[in-house]
């Protein structure tokens, strides 16, 4: 049996251009349509200088209570598309928004990374279809 795991760009045309991110509860509108209770996948939000969406993909999926990706898969997207700021989030099928020791430690290692590529890491969610945790208001970034 041969599984195939394909990447989607997500809708942002209903995104009026003068609508910004501007608070997590913003972003989580966005990305709530996009929960897997099957399984844990990433988004990348490419943002430009005014926090306007420029880009919206998954970026990453894993099983039911894990996913792999790097730092360098998130630059390579973030560089080819031109962003200054982006946000990274991520669903946990568990129904738990509670951030794991690896979600912290991965958000800590992205956050440096991107202070020395000159990119405005803003935010890491972890978000269900109910509801989200912000790890910037967290204190965690």
């Amino acid at each position: 049996m041969e599984y195939k795991i394909e990447y989607k760009t997500l809708k942002i045309a209903e995104y009026a251009p003068e609508t910004f991110i501007k608070s997590p509860d913003l972003l989580f509108d966005c990305i709530k349509e996009d929960f897997s209770p099957l399984q844990e996948s990433m988004i990348l939000i490419g943002l430009n200088v005014k926090n306007r969406i420029v880009y919206k993909k998954i970026i990453a999926m894993g099983g039911t209570n894990t996913m792999t990706i790097t730092p360098k898969e998130i630059f390579t997207h973030l560089l080819l598309i031109g962003a200054s700021n982006f946000i990274i989030a991520h669903n946990h099928p568990s129904g738990d928004i509670i951030p794991s020791k690896e979600d912290i430690v991965f958000t800590r290692k992205l956050h440096k990374a991107a202070e020395i590529m000159g990119l405005n890491f803003l935010d890491h969610i972890i978000y269900t279809d109910k509801e989200y945790n912000s790890l910037k208001q967290g204190g965690l970034i």
